[in-house]
C-alpha cells in the first residue's frame, strides 16, 4: 500500500508539472509588468548554432542537415553540428557528407541523447553564437526555420520554441488527427500563452540562448528531459516562447502498432 501511494503520488506530480509551470509564469509576468522588452537591433541577425543529437540514424541524418543547410538565412549567421552518439554505423561519416560538421561521441557507461546534447555544449564554441537550435535527427525544417527563429531576436537570454509539424498529415485518419493536435498546441494553445506572457512547454527544434546555457549548463537528463527542462527553466524565470513562423516536419505513425514502435524507439534513443 505504501508502495502504491507512493506512485500515485510521483506520477500525480509529473502530471501537475505543467500547471505549476504556469502558475510560476504568472508569478514571474506580475513582477516583470512595466519593464520595457528588449528589441533586436536593425540589421543584427542571430546567429545559430544548429545541434543534431543522432544515434545510429545513418538513414535519416542526411536528410535532416540537407534540409538546415538550405535555411534562407545569411550563410555565415549559422552552423550544423551533428554529434554521433556511440553510433554503430555511418551516422557521422554520412553527416560529413552532407555537409555537417561531427563530433563523435563514445560514453557506453553514459549513454542517451540527454547526456550527448551536455557532451556536446561542453565543446562546442557558444560564445560564437546567440542561440543552439537542437534538432532532431529524424526531422527535416522549412526553409524559412532559421529566419521564424530570428524573429524572437533578440534570442540569448531566451528560450524559443518552433511550430512541429506533421509531415505526413494526409496519409489516413490517424496522421490527420496527429496533424490536428499540432496545429491545436502548436498555433493556438501555445500562441495565445505566449501572448499572455506565458511560457510555452519544450520539444522538438528549441533555440536555447546562450546566455541561458551559459548561468545553468544542461540540465535535464531523464527520459523525459524536454518537460523537465521546461519545468526547470521557468522555476528560474527564464522566458520560453512560441516562434510559429519557424516550422519542422517529422513524420507521423500510420497505425497504432507503428505508433507504438515509433515511441519505443524514442525512448530507447534517450537511453542508448
Amino acid at each position: 500500500m505504501t508502495f502504491l501511494s507512493g506512485l500515485a503520488a510521483a506520477v500525480a506530480a509529473i502530471l501537475l508539472m505543467p500547471t505549476v509551470s504556469d502558475l510560476i509564469s504568472v508569478a514571474k509576468i506580475l513582477r516583470r509588468r512595466g519593464r520595457a522588452r528588449g528589441t533586436p537591433t536593425p540589421g543584427d541577425v542571430p546567429r545559430l548554432l544548429f545541434l543534431v543529437p543522432a544515434h545510429n540514424e545513418e538513414a535519416l541524418i542526411v536528410s535532416c542537415v540537407e534540409s538546415l543547410r538550405r535555411v534562407r538565412y545569411p550563410a555565415d549567421g549559422f552552423a550544423i553540428w551533428v554529434v554521433a552518439d556511440n553510433c554503430s554505423d555511418r551516422t557521422a561519416t554520412m553527416a560529413r557528407e552532407a555537409g555537417a560538421q561531427c563530433i563523435e561521441r563514445r560514453d557506453p557507461m553514459r549513454p542517451g541523447k540527454p547526456h550527448a546534447i551536455a557532451w556536446a555544449l561542453e565543446l562546442l564554441p557558444l560564445a560564437d553564437f546567440d542561440a543552439v537550435v537542437i534538432v532532431d535527427a529524424d526531422v527535416v525544417v522549412d526553409e524559412a526555420f532559421a529566419t521564424g527563429l530570428a524573429r524572437a531576436a533578440p534570442l540569448r537570454a531566451k528560450v524559443v520554441q518552433p511550430q512541429n509539424n506533421v509531415r505526413n498529415p494526409f496519409d489516413n485518419a490517424l496522421t490527420r488527427m496527429a496533424a490536428v493536435l499540432s496545429t491545436a498546441n502548436h498555433v493556438l494553445a501555445f500562441g495565445l500563452k505566449t501572448r499572455a506572457g506565458l511560457n510555452v512547454p519544450l520539444s522538438a527544434g528549441m533555440s536555447l540562448g546562450t546566455d541561458v546555457l551559459t548561468r545553468q549548463p544542461w540540465p535535464a537528463f531523464s527520459i523525459g528531459e524536454d518537460w523537465e527542462l521546461y519545468a526547470l527553466l521557468t522555476e528560474q524565470g527564464v522566458r520560453t516562447e512560441s516562434a510559429p513562423q519557424a516550422h519542422l516536419y517529422a513524420e507521423e505513425a500510420r497505425s497504432l502498432r507503428q505508433s507504438a514502435s515509433q515511441r519505443h524507439r524514442w525512448a530507447a534513443g534517450k537511453l542508448v
